[in-house]
């Protein structure tokens, strides 16, 4: 886990399909950690912008 992360998702391998040369691995997530007080950097509509845990 990263502790500078804001958020720690901890997935089990639920699946992989696998695209000619490439891999996608999904996962289902069982542990969530949030750490407050961390800023965590949000995309939306083209837009950036810090958001407060």
């Amino acid at each position: 886990m990263l502790e500078e992360a804001s958020l720690n998702l901890e997935c089990r391998l639920f699946n992989e399909i696998i695209f000619g040369c490439y891999m996608m691995l999904i996962g289902e997530v069982f542990k969530a950690t949030d750490n407050t007080g961390k800023q965590s950097l949000i995309y939306h509509n083209g837009n950036t912008g810090l958001y407060m845990m």
